[in-house]
């Protein structure tokens, strides 16, 4: 894609397939037999919307780019492309199932072991965010584009994270590294959008619980606002390991200098120690 106009059309292919994903997921809600939820071998959750969702994602987006799927659902977790569709058919099926809305599909165009293309869908309000490489991050919401923006943290940051209530550790060491902060919560990979649109300025993940394709819409998407994701220990991911293996814990930001982004670092380390197991998956400094 050369230019926005190419990037919109294509984002607007992208969230046709992706409505019809939601559609499948929404037949399903409210209806917890109709879900048949089922655990993972990985202790997640699964349910007949997942199955739904990816199959829809699966046979339509090579229609659209003819790429390799590799998706959360699909039992195949290795992949030997360079250029490959990266899904998560149903992000937040826990949220899913507790009927709390907040749960969207993620699509992302893995090239080179980077992002280029994302598009986040939330299926309850049919609002989509997408970004490219180098053409900027955008929303849609009631059929009208508009470029988003992360903020510039003024003052005490707002921290968001899954869970309703922070850890006493965690809130010690958020008090030592700003101050103080505000906080908020909510579930998938929406965290992403509220940093981009410049609602929130931290996304602290310091558990290792996430796969690449939870995270991978929203790196791109951070990336193209302003901001960005730093994993630990280092700074540049390399998505296409074996995905079945979890990510190492991250941050996500909104605009910073690299002053900040460093104490941030500094940060996960306080938090989190011994770096070594982690490096296989980056880019050396």
């Amino acid at each position: 894609m050369d230019s926005f106009q190419d990037l919109k059309i294509f984002a607007q292919q992208i969230a046709a397939v992706c409505a019809r994903a939601s559609a499948a997921i929404l037949s399903y809600y409210g209806d917890v037999a109709k879900m048949q939820i089922h655990t993972k071998s990985n202790h997640t959750p699964v349910t007949a919307a997942d199955i739904a969702a990816h199959n829809i994602l699966c046979k339509a987006l090579p229609d659209i780019l003819p790429l390799p799927v590799l998706g959360e659902e699909d039992g195949s977790h290795l992949t030997n492309s360079s250029d490959y569709w990266l899904i998560d058919p149903l992000d937040g099926t826990r949220e899913f199932v507790k009927l709390s809305g907040e749960f969207c599909v993620l699509v992302a165009r893995i090239q080179n072991r980077r992002p280029i293309f994302s598009l986040i869908y939330e299926p309850l309000t049919d609002k989509y965010w997408f970004a490219a490489k180098n053409l900027g991050a955008y929303k849609c919401e009631n059929g009208e584009i508009s470029r988003i923006f992360c903020r510039t943290r003024q003052g005490i940051p707002t921290i968001i994270t899954a869970h309703a209530k922070i850890s006493r550790r965690h809130d010690k060491y958020f008090k030592s590294l700003f101050g103080g902060y505000k906080h908020m919560y909510r579930g998938s990979a929406l965290k992403f959008t509220v940093i981009a649109e410049g609602r929130a300025d931290v996304y602290p993940k310091l558990s290792s619980t996430t796969c690449e394709w939870d995270t991978a819409a929203g790196d791109l998407l951070l990336a193209e606002a302003g901001g960005g994701m730093r994993y630990f220990p280092c700074d540049l991911y390399l998505y296409g390991k074996n995905v079945f293996q979890l990510n190492p814990p991250f941050i996500a930001f909104g605009k910073c200098g690299n002053a900040e982004i460093a104490r941030y670092l500094s940060f996960m380390r306080n938090q989190l120690g011994h770096e070594g197991r982690f490096a296989p998956y980056f880019l050396p400094r």
